[in-house]
């Protein structure tokens, strides 16, 4: 496995931008971080409103597509699993988890507690999740070596459904 990654990507459309222009850079950092083994998001099923759903809706289908695209696992994790799996209680605050998330990589510079959040991820990532291990056969067509699963934790959700 590479590198471990983690931290924040502002996606924010700009003046003068089109809503499709947060889906392009998201894009495009997946692609700056190629090669990758598995991708983990943060599962969320309940949203502050109808917009936010429809930007999640659309971030979460470029996360699959371009993990179809390129051969690469993608994993959702809810957040009362991550939560739960962070800090011991599905209900923990935000100063929770920026608290499990210093404990976890003591040495990380956290700028907020989004990318508190993705160092749990990645904490419940390299826990829960098989790593994923892909080859070519010889007609260049990509195979699955082994599978990439992730366990569940007692009492923890279903791995997200469809795709």
């Amino acid at each position: 496995m590479g590198a471990d990654e983690s931290g924040v990507w502002d996606l924010a459309v700009q003046r003068h931008e089109s809503g499709g222009m947060r889906f392009v850079r998201l894009r495009r950092h997946l692609e700056e971080l190629l090669p990758l083994d598995l991708i983990v998001y943060e599962e969320v099923h309940r949203h502050l409103g109808t917009h936010a759903a429809h930007i999640y809706g659309g971030i979460i289908a470029i996360i699959q597509s371009f993990g179809e695209d390129h051969a690469i696992e993608f994993r959702g994790c809810p957040v009362g699993t991550l939560k739960k799996f962070s800090t011991g209680s599905g209900r923990a605050n935000k100063d929770d988890m920026m608290g499990a998330a210093q404990r976890f990589f003591s040495h990380a510079a956290i700028v907020d507690d989004n990318h508190a959040d993705a160092l749990c991820l990645l904490r419940w990532a390299r826990e829960e999740c098989a790593p994923v291990r892909k080859y070519q056969d010889q007609a260049g067509v990509a195979q699955p070596e082994e599978q990439a699963t992730c366990n569940r934790q007692a009492g923890g959700s279903s791995p997200p459904a469809g795709s």
